[in-house]
């Protein structure tokens, strides 16, 4: 539902929307319908998406508390942080690199590859 309805009484009633039907942003609406679908068990050998989704570090968190291999792509200033366990205590250590063409190696993913 558009945000522009959320608060439009108006809106919803002439549209028949029910009350518990509240905003979601795009990445919110992802991180359902993705664990919805791993849930019935489906078979997921990569989570792929856009800069959009890759920026949401719940969809990450939410992706790595599964076990999930994914790839989302990240804007060119996405600042990732990374947390580490040291004697029982966390620490966020920030980490940015450049990666070169030539740098990079292509692997086949699915069958016969990385899985």
């Amino acid at each position: 539902m558009p945000e522009a309805w959320v608060n439009a009484a108006e809106r919803r009633n002439a549209a028949a929307i029910p009350e518990e039907i509240s905003f979601l942003t795009k990445p919110a609406i992802a991180r359902d319908m993705i664990t919805a679908a791993l849930d019935t068990g489906m078979p997921c050998a990569w989570v792929l998406a856009d800069a959009l989704y890759g920026s949401d570090s719940k969809l990450r968190h939410m992706l790595e508390a599964r076990r999930q291999a994914y790839v989302l792509a990240v804007r060119s200033n996405h600042c990732l942080r990374m947390v580490k366990e040291h004697e029982g205590r966390s620490y966020a250590s920030v980490r940015s690199w450049r990666v070169h063409v030539g740098f990079c190696r292509f692997m086949p993913m699915g069958e016969r590859g990385l899985l």
